[in-house]
């Protein structure tokens, strides 16, 4: 019940690994050229990682370097990244590369397995060109766990090169992130009880987890945001008044210090306006910081889901069709974009376009929470 009620309020192989210090392996024959598509974007899902660790329970490690990953190559222009819930969905269906690329409307996919064992981390990373199912290239890297921020910029830098993109980035200019292994670790952490979303105690355990992080490194942008995150949770959930008052200053407090720190951080300026709109109910000044966040990430999914459902609530229908349109092209198998939809298209008079997208709602999860009412 409990995470029945969050979402509807959140709602907006091989393990080969190279020797010899850790050096990048280069395993297959040079890529052949790649078509763009008529947009000029290459368009690339990243699927879960498979933890190969030996506890079962540090699997929100492998979860939690496939999501960084994909939030590096998210930033690059000229590649579209396939949402986070529709990349774990095909993921997790036993078909071939083509079918999944089908499905999702991808042209590659990047796939690959961690197994993290003490102070060291070994990561194995394959991508398949989805129109044949042939793997690119096959890459591997052993490192220092120290070193996991320089691997994943080197993951992205591999891909976008083996795409023919340009693209920069350091472990030391990430937005928003850290270099500090231990508070990484903590915001892993959090992030995976966030995302399950089980009950109360789970809620609790994963902001005390991005308290740590922060307690760790104070500079940490994205614990920060995901802190205010939590803090509404909490407050619209399971706190009383008083807890509740607290919870929502300190949330508002929280995502304007990752707007601080990162002025580029597109999640510190969604989390600054949900604190805003659905613990404040400040709708007024919850438009400049959403504004914000869709001029820095208009191809992150979760992002534009956001901005869409809080368009729809300023009656600007237009603008929050044509955004969640978008947002569904990215995660074309989350529900949950697709009860948005719903709503929006309902709020703007479309009754019709409404229970269309409902429907696709039900089809994708048919117990998901509120949709089958809505219709």
């Amino acid at each position: 019940p409990s995470r029945t009620r969050r979402q509807l309020l959140t709602a907006g192989g091989l393990a080969l690994i190279a020797g010899g210090g850790g050096l990048l392996l280069w395993r297959a024959r040079e890529p052949a050229a790649v078509v763009q598509n008529s947009n000029g974007l290459r368009r690339i899902a990243v699927l879960p990682f498979a933890n190969l660790s030996d506890d079962a329970g540090q699997r929100y490690f492998s979860d939690g370097l496939t999501s960084e990953i994909r939030v590096q190559l998210s930033r690059n222009a000229k590649l579209q990244i396939a949402g986070q819930t529709s990349s774990e969905q095909a993921g997790k269906k036993q078909e071939d590369g083509r079918a999944i690329a089908r499905a999702l409307g991808v042209d590659f996919l990047l796939d690959g397995n961690v197994q993290k064992a003490g102070d060291r981390v070994k990561i194995y990373v394959e991508l398949t060109d989805g129109a044949t199912g042939l793997n690119r290239w096959v890459n591997s890297w052993q490192r220092p766990l120290a070193d996991i921020f320089a691997v994943q910029s080197e993951i992205a830098a591999a891909v976008a090169s083996a795409l023919s993109v340009a693209i920069g980035t350091s472990a030391a200019t990430l937005v928003g992130g850290t270099t500090d292994v231990a508070a990484f670790d903590a915001y892993l952490q959090g992030r995976a009880l966030y995302e399950a979303g089980i009950d109360e105690d789970s809620d609790r355990r994963a902001l005390a987890y991005f308290e740590r992080a922060i307690a760790l490194d104070k500079g940490y942008a994205g614990a920060h945001a995901a802190r205010a995150r939590s803090l509404v949770i909490i407050g619209n959930l399971y706190a009383d008044h008083d807890e509740r008052v607290r919870a929502y200053d300190t949330a508002e407090l929280a995502a304007r210090t990752a707007t601080t720190l990162a002025p580029d951080f597109a999640e510190g300026f969604s989390a600054l306006g949900f604190a805003l709109a659905s613990g404040k109910l400040d709708v007024r000044r919850a438009r400049e910081p959403f504004d914000r966040s869709y001029a820095l990430a208009p191809g992150n999914a979760d992002v534009l889901a956001r901005y869409a459902t809080f368009r729809t609530n300023l009656r600007d229908h237009e603008r929050a069709t044509e955004v969640i349109q978008r947002a569904a092209t990215l995660d074309p198998l989350n529900a949950r974009t697709f009860r948005s939809q719903g709503d929006i298209r309902y709020n703007a008079g479309d009754h019709a376009g409404a229970i269309v997208a409902y429907r696709k709602a039900i089809a994708l999860s048919p117990s998901l929470a509120g949709v089958n009412a809505s219709m």
